[in-house]
């Protein structure tokens, strides 16, 4: 059985190339799909399939084979039939495709195998609607596409039933997490951090407001992209405990993380979309992080016990009610790391995902 992984995820160095030119290109699935990647690969023959967001050149490798357009007309009138008569040459009955099905290309690139008899398995790792700037229109046409799928490796339950897919062998995976633990701080002070999309209706504008007002003995550090990059920009240059770090690397992310005196997940989740996403970013906070906060996530409701402060109010009613009077952080939850990433490790997480696709022949 060889598997053939659709993705828009490229190899960790690539991104970090394109990171440094100044692409804006989502870390999230980027992470997700890269650490199945090259833990698949391990145990298994893979070849992935890359149409990854950028129009900048990325040589091909053992494992990836990139299709790459100069312009987004090119792209949307060939990527589909390449990446199809590239396959097509290559499956067998026996093989098995994994893919993102949160990319409309992919998931008719998919659908076209699936109505063909051959093994498709898509990760469901979020609801398509809830994806910024993504149109209804589209988010329907994934959801029927992914439809036709063989069974699912899904984060949520609800998510196989949102995709119809409820009656089809599943796999559920809440996450999955490198087996790397940062050895060299970033910064040498104390810090509250945290990365994601700076979007006012994340929860970004609220973090910098609760941290103006209470004014912690902690700097803020800020990673990540969006409609608030501006703003941060000048208000860093303004305030010295503020700092924007713009886009990092995955390896000084999880630096940042694990050295942080506290991190925070300040997006609020209406309950619309609670059940179907789990916040990638929780689980590396679970499995680097010493002091962790966050708005509710249904899907990681065990971990609010004994692990993640719960912010149930405000942001600055959190921190009000956990700041001494020398504006020290007290009586939080200690999260254990190294308990967490056992369960997370890509090895792990790896070994099932394969155990569930031997099952299917």
């Amino acid at each position: 059985m060889k598997i053939f992984y659709l993705t828009t995820a490229i190899r960790n160095d690539s991104f970090d190339l394109l990171i440094k030119k100044g692409e804006k290109i989502n870390p999230a699935g980027q992470n997700f799909h890269s650490k199945l990647i090259e833990g698949l690969k391990k145990i298994a023959n893979l070849e992935a399939y890359s149409l990854p967001p950028t129009q900048s050149q990325i040589n091909n490798d053992a494992s990836y084979n990139y299709f790459i357009y100069k312009n987004r007309i090119l792209k949307k009138l060939f990527a589909v039939n390449n990446i199809k008569s590239s396959i097509k040459k290559r499956i067998k009955k026996e093989d098995v495709i994994l893919f993102d099905s949160l990319s409309l290309p992919l998931t008719k690139i998919a659908s076209y195998f699936s109505k063909r008899g051959y093994k498709t398995i898509p990760f469901l790792t979020d609801s398509p609607f809830n994806i910024t700037f993504l149109k209804n229109s589209c988010a329907k046409k994934i959801i029927n596409n992914v439809s036709f799928s063989s069974g699912s490796i899904s984060l949520t339950k609800e998510l196989t039933k949102l995709f119809n897919l409820e009656e089809k062998p599943s796999l559920e995976i809440q996450g999955i997490m490198d087996e790397f633990i940062p050895k060299e701080r970033k910064e040498n002070y104390s810090y509250i951090y945290f990365a994601g999309a700076l979007f006012k209706k994340y929860g970004v504008e609220e973090l910098l407001s609760a941290f103006l007002n209470t004014n912690p003995d902690y700097k803020l550090l800020i990673a990540g992209h969006g409609d608030m990059e501006n703003e941060l920009t000048r208000i860093s240059k303004n305030n010295a405990k503020i700092k924007y770090l713009g886009q990092v690397s995955k390896e000084d992310n999880y630096a940042y993380e694990h050295f942080a005196s506290l991190v925070i997940n300040p997006r609020p989740y209406p309950s619309i979309y609670d059940s179907y996403s789990i916040p990638s970013k929780l689980i590396e906070y679970l499995c680097l992080s010493k002091y962790v906060c966050s708005t509710f996530s249904t899907p990681l409701d065990e971990y609010f016990k004994n692990s993640i402060n719960l912010i149930e109010g405000t942001i600055e009613s959190f921190f009000l009610s956990h700041l001494d009077e020398n504006k020290k952080f007290v009586n939080l939850k200690e999260n254990d790391p190294i308990k967490n990433l056992k369960i997370f490790e890509a090895g792990n997480v790896c070994n099932s995902i394969f155990s569930f696709l031997k099952s299917l022949n």
